[in-house]
Parts: C-alpha cells; sequence; structure tokens
C-alpha cells in the first residue's frame, strides 16, 4: 500500500523526476543504452493514447507486485520464526524502495525480478538450458540499464552452485560468461553515437520539455570512467554509514 500510494504521489512530479526521465528513454530515434523500457513505453503511449506517467506507474506497480507474489513463492513453505522475521524486515529485502526513496520505481527492479525467474526457473532445466536462460536474462536486461553486470555475478554463482561440473566445464562456461560481460562493458564505453542521443533528447524535449541535464538523460554521454569520477567527488561519510 505504501509502495503504490508513493508511486502515485510520484506521479505529480512528472516528467522531471529522475525516475520519470530514466524511463522515457528510448530507442525511436536509433539505438541508445538504457532505452528498453522507454521503446515500450512511448510505444504503448501512442498507441493506447493513455498519458506515459500513467503507463509507468501501472508498470511500476505490476512490476513490484510480481516481486512481492515471488517472494510469497519461496517463502510460503517456511515456518515463521525470528530469523524470517529479521529477514523479511531488512532494508534491503522487501521494504528496500520505501527505505531507499532513490530507487522507488526504478529499472533496478526487473533486474530483481530476472533473477527471481531464474530461481524459479533452474530446478526444470538442464544444465545448458538453464546457461542459456542467464545468459539471455542478462542481454535483455542489459538494454533496460548495464548495471546488470554487478547483478549478473548472482546468476552465474547460483549456476555453478546448482550443477555438478568437471573442471573443464566450468572453465567453459565461466569463459563465456565473461565474454559476455566484456562485451557489455566495452559496448557501453565505445558503442554509442552523440547525435542520436542529441536527437532523441530533442524529440523528448519536444513532448515532454526534458533538455540534455534532465535527469538520467544527462548521463547517457557520460562513460563509465566519468560516472565514476562524479561518483568519487561525491562521496562521503555519510553516504559510506547508511549504505553499510
Amino acid at each position: 500500500g505504501l509502495f503504490f500510494f508513493k508511486n502515485y504521489n510520484n506521479i505529480n512530479f512528472f516528467p522531471n523526476s529522475y525516475t520519470h526521465t530514466e524511463w522515457l528513454i528510448h530507442y525511436f530515434d536509433g539505438y541508445v543504452r538504457r532505452g528498453l523500457l522507454g521503446y515500450l513505453v512511448v510505444k504503448i503511449e501512442e498507441i493506447s493514447k493513455i498519458d506515459a506517467k500513467y503507463i509507468i506507474f501501472n508498470i511500476q506497480i505490476i512490476a513490484y507486485a510480481i516481486y512481492l507474489y515471488f517472494i510469497f513463492k519461496f517463502f510460503k513453505n517456511f515456518k515463521f520464526n525470528f530469523f524470517l522475521l529479521t529477514f523479511l524486515l531488512f532494508p534491503l529485502f522487501i521494504i528496500y524502495p520505501l527505505y531507499e526513496n532513490e530507487a522507488l520505481g526504478r529499472k533496478d527492479i526487473f533486474f530483481i525480478l530476472s533473477f527471481q525467474f531464474f530461481l524459479v526457473q533452474i530446478d526444470n532445466l538442464k544444465k545448458l538450458e538453464c546457461f542459456f536462460l542467464l545468459l539471455f536474462l542478462i542481454i535483455i536486461n542489459t538494454l533496460i540499464h548495464e548495471a546488470i553486470i554487478f547483478y549478473s555475478f548472482f546468476f552465474i554463482n547460483i549456476f555453478l552452485f546448482h550443477y555438478n561440473f568437471n573442471t573443464k566445464q566450468k572453465k567453459i562456461y565461466l569463459i563465456s560468461f565473461f565474454i559476455l560481460i566484456f562485451l557489455i562493458i566495452v559496448s557501453n564505453l565505445f558503442f554509442k553515437n552523440p547525435e542520436t542521443i542529441n536527437l532523441m533528447t530533442n524529440n523528448l524535449n519536444l513532448k515532454y520539455n526534458l533538455s540534455h541535464g534532465s535527469g538520467a538523460i544527462s548521463w547517457l554521454k557520460k562513460d563509465i570512467f566519468e560516472q565514476l569520477i562524479i561518483f568519487n567527488n561525491n562521496l562521503s561519510i555519510l553516504n559510506i554509514i547508511s549504505f553499510f
């Protein structure tokens, strides 16, 4: 209920909130990283004539509902105890979107949903099928946000622990996994077209009055090294304590 209320209240800040600018990045003017969800939002808006802010809101609520369903599915057979209660109330679990306002309605939820789906399917798949599912989920999420590379290690660790491998097999799977991660990093560092970003931003400006400096859009022209420098310059003891 609180998640619903806070997301609904966030509609009042459309399109200028960081979250909304992130959801409006799209492919209509050419390939732009992080553009998959924005493409879907704008496409649905064109077809249905429903405002993008309501489309984004509904996708957020549906995604969070599925997230809670998966949690219920995992824990419904657990006996209630103090450990489970502590785990449920842990800030980075169910109440994470409420605990960390900056994450409210962000794309990260799709990383978690993909991981939950992976956990549900892993018992039904053979080793090779599971690995292809792992690669597919990482690639799809790369089109949502390249930060999936940090989450991807959870996928590969579960995969390696779940099945039995000989040394040669494990090396082949690990090498294949790291080749994919390398390609994701390289493509996000070097394969970007500033003209495409400018064209997309100009069209967003005409439609939603957004500029090159608006929220998440302002990060599209920055490479990973620039982002790390900006992050380090804004790092404080308070941030470290908070996230610790």
